[in-house]
């Protein structure tokens, strides 16, 4: 049962000029796991040295990060080609996941606890639906339910990152690292807005 909208693009052209192209995107998804890995490694060698535990959530949330895209764009089934299971099927463990991921990174880095103590139940709120949305996916009732999970997951990922871009900006001039957060998140807003327009056909 896949969980994405049936859709496809069709391509005229050579065989030769198709795979050209396919060696292009592949070549770029693999860059990006490789700019994700590099980072990942820097931030294991600063929690190494400064013990500080937000570079580990920064290293899961960038982990969870890369293997939700690498799935959405088929890349993961290639790299693990395996025949029975089809890496899209955990489509909705990989989103909740990226998602928890995310919401705890950026609750510990802006220090919203003891910054913006009234907006933390917003992230316990989405902490608690993303472990939901997992457990719900581990039963057989989530094969009924597929296309509400994950228009659940998409409407649940779409609200926190509005939220994470609201903290942003009104800790702008608080704390001097939510300028590159801001910058970071915006672009994935953006992103994911294209990803929803796409899928809504505009």
């Amino acid at each position: 049962i896949s969980r994405h909208n049936i859709s496809a693009n069709v391509y005229i052209g050579t065989e030769e000029t198709l795979e050209t192209f396919e060696r292009s995107r592949q070549s770029f998804l693999n860059f990006y796991a490789g700019g994700i890995i590099l980072l990942v490694i820097y931030n294991l060698f600063l929690f190494l040295m400064s013990k500080e535990k937000v570079y580990l959530y920064y290293i899961f949330y960038a982990l969870a990060f890369m293997l939700l895209a690498l799935t959405i764009n088929g890349r993961l089934d290639q790299f693990l080609r395996l025949e029975s299971i089809s890496c899209s099927h955990f489509l909705i463990f990989f989103s909740s996941v990226t998602l928890l991921a995310a919401s705890l990174f950026t609750s510990i880095f802006l220090e919203i606890k003891f910054r913006m103590p009234r907006t933390i139940k917003f992230y316990y709120i989405i902490n608690t639906l993303a472990i939901l949305l997992f457990f719900i996916w581990l039963t057989e009732f989530s094969e009924k339910i597929s296309n509400i999970l994950g228009v659940t997951i998409d409407i649940l990922i779409f609200t926190s990152l509005i939220l994470f871009n609201i903290c942003s900006i009104y800790l702008y001039r608080q704390l001097k690292t939510a300028k590159f957060y801001l910058i970071s998140w915006l672009l994935v807003l953006f992103s994911v807005a294209i990803w929803f327009s796409m899928k809504l056909g505009i």
